[in-house]
């Protein structure tokens, strides 16, 4: 499973990276629409919808995904409204943990969530890329290495931490498998690399200080976009959104932090960087 895991990562790092310095804007819109596409197919998958549920969803994600594109300021919007969302997911996932679950099984309301989820993470990843000048793409690159970092100092430091200071669960009824110790892994691991990137790579684009703090910020937002989706899956009895990507899952499950992180992470720089 590991080696599986390795081989299909290293291939989609290696097509990531070379989408993210060669797309014109138009493609990149195409190329991010088109992967929001596989997530809404999983998340369709996932709460169980129904065909006049499944076409009004995409056609509705492709309405947003085409305003986004052709109207000035509504991507722009969509980066606040996911702030604001991610704030009341946080919550949510805390009441989901202590018991208090509350989650209508209703095609409006699973519409709204997964429309929520999906488009606003293509607003970010559309501005970073192609409204920051020519530091677009190591910006977006940037972000991308955060969430692998992440990810991957938690999949490999957990383990070996629980076995020094023990095994607490960071939110047992959410996602059983993941822990306290993962998260510091992931903290440390992160902020090692981001440290070292930002030196060589930004020093002279942005403050380092200022951006190392939105970094550890990004790495606690990619924690609870993983949440959220764990939480999801466990509502519904999943366990992967679906097995396209060999020892991954699915495409949603490889997007899950970034669900959250970008649109968070683009509305910082925009804020505070940009300028």
């Amino acid at each position: 499973m590991l080696k599986m895991r390795i081989i299909t990562a290293l291939i989609l790092i290696s097509a990531v990276v070379g989408g993210i310095f060669y797309m014109t804007a138009p493609v990149s819109a195409v190329v991010l629409t088109l992967i929001c596409l596989l997530a809404a197919y999983e998340w369709l998958h996932i709460v169980g919808a129904r065909l006049i549920q499944s076409v009004s969803f995409y056609a509705l994600l492709l309405l947003g995904c085409y305003s986004f594109y052709r109207i000035e300021g509504v991507a722009e919007a969509a980066l606040g409204l996911a702030l604001v969302g991610w704030g009341v997911a946080f919550v949510w996932i805390l009441a989901y943990q202590k018991g208090h679950v509350f989650w209508p099984r209703s095609a409006f309301f699973n519409t709204v969530i997964g429309l929520w989820v999906i488009l606003p993470m293509w607003a970010g990843l559309y501005l970073l890329l192609n409204q920051t000048g020519a530091i677009g793409p190591q910006l977006t690159l940037f972000l991308l290495v955060i969430i692998w970092s992440a990810d991957i100092c938690a999949y490999f430091s957990g383990p070996y931490l629980c076995r020094h200071f023990g095994r607490h669960l960071l939110a047992s009824r959410v996602s059983p498998g993941k822990t306290w110790e993962g998260v510091l892994g992931a903290f440390i691991g992160t902020g090692l690399i981001a440290y070292g990137v930002l030196h060589v790579f930004f020093a002279t684009y942005v403050p380092i200080s200022g951006f190392f703090i939105l970094v550890l910020i990004i790495v606690a937002v990619s924690i609870v976009g993983d949440l959220f989706e764990s939480m999801v899956k466990r509502n519904y009895g999943k366990k992967d959104s679906s097995q396209l990507l060999p020892g991954h899952g699915g495409v949603l499950d490889r997007l899950d932090s970034l669900t959250a992180a970008a649109p968070v992470f683009a509305w910082a720089y925009f804020q505070f960087f940009a300028g």
